[in-house]
């Protein structure tokens, strides 16, 4: 976990802030209210959304902390995107007509002004392993008050190895009778996908803690359905927005949650639709809805890839879930297709930002 370690260390290394930052932020706070009411009340212009106030730190560099917040209507209001829009509706047809695909949604969320766009992107899906990255925030979350949390030890005692259902196998993995440090679980959890370190680290939390970081999102989490369709890819982008605006995480854990998510080894999906040296901080799930299998057969397996690309002065928010055909059987690879379609519409993205702001 070489790599991973490294980008974890310089996060440590950052200090968290100082009071007297405390203090300038709030009297950017309150110089923000002054100025947004002042441009309210002399030039209203109720179609157009008010401005984000930031920190622009340079001692952070995958985070953006949010000051004051700007609000954003319904995606039609940004006409802009509609060729995007249409482009991907075009795959989407095509590679149903094909019948390689049933359904994928998309997000798309520029986080310099907070326009969006989406295709599909209230459709429901099976997060998998997404929900690996509520998991990392819920422990963050509590290290905020108990620091040392981080830092306890753990023991994999499994009865077996769950790595074992995975399609895409983590490089690197917890074996049973080990021990690690729930920072080095995290690590195996958002760096290689460790099934078997996010089990243990499920097992060794009070899932309140959990439950509450959906909850606090307005996004509806029930522990006893694993494998059933209850989020849409404009629901888990919020997760990405509050670590992107370290908005419930202090910036301190915001920058390491990010930091982490820009070592994970899967490059197949997001990541292959950009440029190699652009950063991309994001984390890939598979599952499956178990209700979705016909009698007798196996349910169409659905693979996802969410995160942040951080295009140069205007990183952006995308998530892209897709949910595959039937499989004929148990072992019939729909992955890699999958693959290629989230790589598809990464690259159709990545283009239409290239051309807006290049």
């Amino acid at each position: 976990m070489s790599g991973v370690e490294d980008e974890t260390n310089k996060v440590y290394r950052l200090s968290r802030p100082k009071a007297y930052l405390i203090c300038i932020g709030l009297f950017v706070v309150a110089f923000g209210f002054a100025y947004l009411f002042f441009r309210l009340t002399s030039h209203p212009s109720p179609s157009l959304s008010t401005p984000s106030l930031r920190l622009n730190s340079t001692n952070l560099k995958y985070t953006n902390p949010l000051i004051l917040s700007s609000s954003l209507g319904d995606k039609k209001q940004f006409t802009e995107y509609k060729p995007l829009e249409n482009e991907v509706n075009q795959f989407i047809t095509q590679a149903r007509a094909e019948g390689s695909l049933l359904d994928l949604g998309m997000y798309y969320r520029d986080l310099t002004d907070g326009s969006w766009t989406g295709v599909n992107e209230d459709d429901k899906f099976s997060p998998g392993s997404l929900q690996k990255v509520p998991l990392m925030i819920a422990y963050l979350k509590l290290s905020e008050t108990d620091p040392a949390i981080l830092n306890e030890k753990l023991i994999d005692n499994l009865t077996s190895d769950v790595n074992s259902i995975q399609s895409i196998k983590p490089a690197h993995s917890i074996q049973y009778g080990q021990s690690a440090s729930v920072l080095d679980l995290i690590k195996l959890m958002i760096g290689f996908s460790d099934n078997n370190a996010t089990d243990v680290l499920f097992n060794n939390i009070d899932h309140n803690n959990l439950k509450e970081v959906f909850s606090d999102l307005g996004v509806n989490f029930n522990e006893n359905t694993t494998h059933s369709d209850y989020i849409s890819t404009k629901q888990f982008a919020l997760f990405f927005r509050i670590l992107y605006n370290s908005t419930y995480l202090d910036w301190y854990n915001s920058e390491l949650s990010l930091s982490l998510m820009t070592q994970t080894d899967f490059k197949d999906g997001l990541a292959a639709g950009v440029p190699a040296n652009i950063p991309v901080a994001h984390k890939f799930g598979e599952s499956y809805d178990a209700s979705e299998a016909p009698p007798g057969g196996y349910p169409p397996e659905q693979l996802h890839d969410c995160g942040i690309i951080y295009y140069p002065k205007h990183p952006y928010i995308l998530c892209v879930m897709t949910k595959g055909v039937v499989p004929v059987t148990k072992n019939s690879d729909n992955v890699s297709s999958l693959e290629k379609d989230i790589q598809t519409v990464s690259s159709m993205v990545y283009a239409d930002v290239q051309n807006r702001y290049h």
